[in-house]
């Protein structure tokens, strides 16, 4: 299977167009819901359309029905979220690899949500990519080192699971074999030395996030 797979979500953007080179570079694409007007705004035709179809635009929906898009529509009244679904498609699919994007954004509760799913990923190797930050999932099922260039960003660490351990080297505050409470704000806000930088799990699961507007 390709790594090259593209899970587009549905979170409020403010400039669409700083997402149509990631969409048009992808090999395999997973809309969901809205994110299916923002593959359309790419001018590309998504894989697979998952979702309550909620919050897709009615042309976005009938021009995925027309290109034959294999549409996985959801019950509005249901217990998993829109992106859990797409989660549990990719891997049914046979991907072990994602990346994610417009994911973040719009209503905290979403937001946290989107967290939540990303932690229980059946598709154990996540990345994220947002107009203002690069997250990476790290867990022993799937990666669990994460080599970063050591130029000044600022990067936060958040454990997703409990009994998490993780070590920082190249960082202004390194850690060695840490433990973490989940969603603690010890890792939150490190910096990268010159260098290289270098996130290591140990056990347990974490959301590596690097901003790009600090």
């Amino acid at each position: 299977m390709s790594t090259s797979t593209l899970i587009v979500c549905g979170a409020p953007v403010s400039d669409s167009a700083a997402y149509t080179p990631l969409i048009q570079a992808a090999t395999h694409l997973i809309a969901v819901d809205s994110g299916g007007d923002l593959c359309r705004q790419a001018d590309r035709t998504p894989d697979v359309l998952v979702g309550d179809m909620d919050s897709i635009s009615l042309e976005g929906l009938e021009h995925a029905t027309s290109k034959g898009v294999d549409i996985r529509q959801l019950p509005v009244d249901k217990d998993i979220t829109d992106l859990d679904a797409a989660l549990a498609v990719a891997h049914e699919i046979g991907f072990r690899r994602a990346n994610l994007t417009a994911v973040f954004g719009g209503r905290l509760d979403h937001t946290l949500a989107a967290v939540g799913s990303i932690a229980s990923s059946p598709v154990p190797d996540l990345s994220i990519w947002e107009r203002e930050l690069d997250g990476w999932l790290l867990q022993p099922e799937g990666e669990t080192h994460l080599i970063l260039p050591g130029n000044g960003d600022t990067v936060s660490v958040f454990a997703l699971a409990e009994e998490t351990r993780v070590t920082l080297r190249g960082f202004r505050y390194p850690l060695k074999n840490q433990l973490l409470d989940p969603l603690s704000s010890l890792g939150l806000s490190n910096v990268t030395e010159p260098g290289r930088s270098s996130v290591t799990v140990h056990s347990g699961r974490v959301l590596v996030v690097r901003s790009r507007t600090a």
